[in-house]
């Protein structure tokens, strides 16, 4: 950045900033993490954005993040995927039957869905209850197999499962897995409802979307994340095939 003929750095600009945006008003400029009110501002050439941050806490430094489990998803991409299959209804019931640490549930519990989630690790299951403990939200989440689980037919609107990449977490068959996955998640969810997956095998996903659902609307996104280009899939579905 240049600055009065200067060639500054990032933090003598962030810094010169706030210097002025004191003098022209009465507050007080404080470090991030321990001020009460965060305000950003990017400067492109002659383009100023200006930001306020809303939330009490950043999407990349959730409390809930302090104890991740093998194959945990990051906050900032659930979150993303939540905001587009939510679309601000509050009250939906969402469920994820690979739940591990529970992100996808804090996410969709900050939201104001009522959330139910399972896994087959005990461990994980334990830390999900933990972690919705940490953003003051209730769950019903236990310990069974995502093809057999207790939850009522045609209940949810909303399943979403960050599926096995088999990296992290290694896997017999990742095409049975999905394939048994969907068909519970044909049973359970309500006859018009949402889904969304990541996963490292997008067109097995679509193949056996399509075996389980009518596919009336399907988005994928490929993204890169731990080394990997993961592929996430948003899709509004109907009535179960059987």
């Amino acid at each position: 950045s240049v600055f009065q003929k200067k060639l500054l750095g990032r933090e003598q600009v962030a810094q010169a900033v706030a210097e002025k945006v004191v003098q022209s008003t009465d507050w007080t400029y404080t470090p991030l993490k321990h001020s009460n009110f965060d305000i950003r501002i990017n400067i492109e050439k002659n383009s100023v954005l200006v930001s306020v941050k809303v939330f009490s806490d950043s999407l990349y430094k959730r409390e809930y993040d302090h104890q991740p489990t093998p194959g945990a998803l990051r906050s900032t991409i659930a979150a993303a995927m939540l905001y587009e299959l939510v679309q601000g209804e509050a009250g939906l019931k969402v469920v994820d039957n690979f739940c591990g640490s529970g992100t996808f549930l804090c996410e969709a519990a900050r939201l104001g869905c009522n959330v139910y989630g399972s896994d087959i690790n005990p461990g994980t299951v334990e830390i999900a209850k933990s972690n919705l403990q940490k953003v003051g939200a209730k769950g019903d989440v236990c310990v069974q197999n995502a093809a057999h689980t207790k939850w009522p037919d045609q209940f949810f609107g909303i399943a979403i499962s960050n599926l096995p990449w088999d990296k992290q977490i290694e896997v017999a068959s990742i095409t049975q897995i999905i394939d048994s996955c969907l068909a519970e998640y044909a049973r359970i969810l309500k006859p018009h409802g949402k889904i969304g997956m990541i996963s490292t095998k997008p067109e097995i996903v679509a193949k056996y979307l399509r075996k389980h659902f009518q596919v009336n609307f399907l988005q994928e996104y490929k993204i890169g994340y731990l080394g990997q280009t993961p592929t996430i899939q948003l899709a509004e579905v109907s009535t179960a095939r059987h």
